[in-house]
């Protein structure tokens, strides 16, 4: 997987959002998780319910997150609705895609948790249970998966 590692330098964003406004990497205060994403994506239908959850439980002092979707802004609006995101998306306009080149992704969902330092500390290419309860809890989160999740859901899905 080409996306970028644990301990390099995140590159700058400067992203228009789907709720209006810009996302600029450099003003956010602490670190932020940033999911990028593609509307059709199966993998990202099935792990966005999961992000959406731990927004809603990360601690208000927590990590910010933040979808990116390569897609226009009809189409993140439509996928927001229907799986129930309700955190703040930013869009990677196409042919471009200039954030998904800086970021070296080669598959979506991929995930990346950049430090307050604007370092990637974590990245994850397609899902994978245990890189997100990891996530969850770096983010402060206790519960990402119930108990039933957690017998029933798979490992890795790759992007």
């Amino acid at each position: 997987m080409s996306a970028l590692a644990e301990g390099m330098a995140a590159p700058a964003l400067d992203l228009p959002l789907l709720q209006g406004g810009r996302f600029q990497l450099a003003q956010a205060k602490g670190a932020v998780i940033l999911a990028f994403f593609k509307v059709d994506c199966p993998v990202c239908q099935f792990s966005f319910p999961y992000l959406q959850r731990l927004f809603a439980q990360v601690p208000e002092r927590g990590p910010k997150l933040l979808g990116v979707a390569q897609n226009d802004a009809p189409e993140a609006q439509q996928f927001a609705q229907t799986y129930g995101v309700r955190f703040p998306i930013a869009l990677d306009a196409a042919p471009e895609y200039a954030a998904s080149r800086a970021y070296g992704l080669a598959h979506v969902p991929t995930v990346f948790w950049v430090g307050a330092d604007g370092r990637v500390a974590q990245t994850i290419v397609g899902f994978d249970k245990a890189d997100y309860t990891q996530l969850a809890a770096a983010a402060g989160v206790e519960e990402l998966f119930t108990a039933e999740e957690q017998r029933k859901l798979p490992g890795r899905r790759p992007g």
